[in-house]
């Protein structure tokens, strides 16, 4: 694996993480597919390490594999059913582009979630668009349902959680233990909309479903 060369795995991750934004970056105005971004990426973090030739191929084929078709958390599944039997919809953002989702989602938990009809970037805020276009689907699945009343959870402050909180969305911020992005403490700098914080931070999905769940509880009684 990369990590075998000289820096650690969260070493690496770090590494790449920021050069595939830098990629991703340099062709904004290309029609660039996701796999494209990742193989430009993970080339350049093999100039980077000075990795020998006779071990790249490999490498970049073994890991390419691994970012474009993801293993969801064990937590994915249980999440969506508590979810589904608190009669909930669940609507999940495709990174890139609906061809992503599709790779990156198995079948088995694609086919209980409906997917949001406009896919958000990856590295980039969120813009206006994208929530006029989640709250017309939301209206399409109920009516007179509100921006106040779709949940947006993310890992990610800039990109998802800040923009969704302007929108008039409520928000949870999803921090991982053990994940990069956990170690992150975000500031977002907007000092006219002064500093969106989200709705509710949470460990992982159970803890998420179980706060709905309470929620729900109290709002019944």
């Amino acid at each position: 694996s990369f990590a075998h060369h000289g820096q650690t795995v969260e070493g690496i991750l770090s590494r790449y993480i920021e050069i595939e934004a830098l990629v991703a970056r340099k062709n904004i105005n290309a029609a660039s597919s996701l796999a494209t971004i990742v193989h430009g990426a993970l080339k350049t973090l093999a100039d980077k390490l000075a990795i020998p030739p006779q071990e790249r191929s490999q490498l970049i084929a073994d890991a390419t594999a691994v970012i474009l078709k993801p293993t969801p958390y064990r937590d994915a599944e249980r999440a969506i059913a508590a979810l589904t039997e608190q009669g909930r919809s669940i609507l999940v953002i495709p990174p890139h582009s609906e061809v992503t989702m599709q790779h990156s989602l198995p079948s088995d938990l694609r086919s209980r979630v409906r997917t949001v009809n406009e896919p958000l970037s990856a590295y980039f805020a969120a813009p206006d668009s994208f929530f006029t276009a989640l709250l017309a689907q939301c209206r399409a699945i109920r009516s007179d349902i509100q921006p106040a009343d779709i949940l947006l959870v993310s890992t990610n402050v800039s990109r998802v959680t800040a923009p969704a909180s302007l929108a008039g969305h409520p928000t949870a911020l999803l921090k991982r233990t053990g994940t990069i992005a956990s170690q992150v403490q975000f500031l977002v700098a907007r000092v006219a909309y002064g500093n969106p914080v989200p709705s509710v931070v949470v460990g992982d999905l159970d803890e998420l479903c179980d706060r709905l769940h309470a929620q729900r509880d109290s709002e019944v009684a």
